[in-house]
């Protein structure tokens, strides 16, 4: 597998809170969605470094499967293409492949331990 970034992103129950915590040591914003009338995704950077952080309540909406395991975090991985890195998992996706109106193909899966982690590449 090639894997070329590899983010944490943390779920939260409210975003705005937290900025401040992560502006102090070093993160600014680079990408805000709303989710009604806050925040639901963020991406934070510091360099080279991201973080994304993601509300409870927008992954429910957006990935509803995995929003059931009720995960305290997940690991986004960069990937050349995410349709071959699928296929070669050792165990079925819990979502996708799909295209996200960001522009990503993702496949999301869980380990054996439980953690969950997505697949994502450039929509073709």
């Amino acid at each position: 597998m090639s894997i070329r970034t590899i983010t944490p992103i943390l779920i939260v129950d409210a975003i705005e809170p937290l900025l401040p915590t992560y502006a102090a040591i070093g993160f600014t914003e680079a990408v805000r969605v709303p989710h009604g009338a806050h925040f639901g995704f963020v991406i934070l950077v510091a360099g080279d470094r991201q973080l994304m952080l993601q509300t409870q309540a927008s992954l429910v909406e957006d990935l509803p499967p995995i929003a059931a395991r009720k995960p305290k975090h997940l690991l986004y991985l960069d990937v050349d293409d995410a349709d071959v890195e699928a296929k070669q998992a050792d165990r079925a996706p819990l979502v996708g492949p799909r295209d996200t109106p960001y522009g990503k193909r993702e496949a999301w899966f869980e380990d054996a331990a439980g953690n969950v982690y997505g697949l994502a590449s450039p929509k073709k």
